[in-house]
């Protein structure tokens, strides 16, 4: 019914947050060990 509807609703907003929140991190890291090993292999 409804209930189960906006929990749906709920869930999927959840997933979306999480997803684009690891690509964040994902970036943020992979900014993190280009700019550690090209100051490490001049």
């Amino acid at each position: 019914g409804c209930g189960v509807n906006a929990l749906s609703g709920l869930q999927s907003r959840i997933n979306s947050m999480y997803c684009s929140l690891l690509v964040g991190l994902i970036s943020a890291a992979h900014q993190a060990i280009l700019r550690l090993s090209s100051v490490s292999c001049p």
